[in-house]
């Protein structure tokens, strides 16, 4: 378990290194991903507030509630754990390897997430959803969706490598389908604008998909 913990520091190191060169490193299809998603959020939030009218805004329930508990860090946190300690017990590899993977991309992506919070200080939909800048109380950036998009890549990429053809795509549906659900129920439940999920949903995309590369290379 020792070890696993040490790889996933070594692997978390080199992914925010990796993210550091990112801008210099992207290649023709990652700055395709980053024009798209940067339009998909910027038209996203020039039309917040009618997209707003259209989704609603909602009471929690018990189903929305297990949702948000489920689809946040601290879950995240829980599932990189018993990926390592399942690893660890069951003597594979391929688990160890997801559950450093989830961690390196999690804590990069965490406080990509938080940064972005700082920054675009906005209100939450109940709340207004007056958007402000530099401040400590914002949401501007969906965390949810953040780490449940990093969790979908990781458990696509990771646990999905050595899978046959239909079983992978039935795991990569999956998983992306429950990160569909999760990014959905931060709108209907008024805590985010469309805007603030995408930009999650790009941040949690995009870390992964480098921790996922450095881990190939480790």
């Amino acid at each position: 378990m020792l070890l696993a913990l040490l790889a996933l520091l070594a692997l978390l190191r080199r992914t925010a290194r990796a993210l550091v060169r990112a801008p210099r490193e992207l290649g023709a299809r990652g700055w395709l991903f980053v024009v798209i998603w940067s339009a998909a959020v910027a038209g996203a939030y020039v039309e917040k507030r009618p997209i707003e009218a259209l989704t609603g805004i909602h009471e929690p329930s018990l189903a929305t509630s297990i949702i948000t508990a489920l689809g946040g860090g601290a879950a995240t946190a829980i599932y990189v754990l018993a990926l390592l300690a399942t690893g660890h017990l069951c003597r594979s590899e391929r688990l160890t390897r997801a559950g450093s993977v989830l961690g390196a991309a999690g804590a990069c992506g965490y406080l990509l997430a938080l940064t972005g919070q700082f920054v675009l200080a906005e209100a939450r939909p109940i709340n207004g959803g007056a958007l402000h800048f530099f401040a400590l109380d914002g949401h501007g950036v969906s965390g949810h969706a953040a780490a449940v998009s990093l969790l979908a890549v990781t458990i696509s990429s990771m646990l999905g490598r050595d899978l046959g053809k239909g079983k992978r795509r039935m795991l990569t549906v999956g998983a992306f389908a429950w990160a569909a659900v999760v990014a959905g129920s931060r709108i209907y439940l008024g805590m985010h604008f469309v805007w603030n999920v995408l930009f999650g949903i790009g941040i949690g995309v995009g870390v992964a998909a480098v921790a996922v590369k450095e881990e190939g290379k480790g």
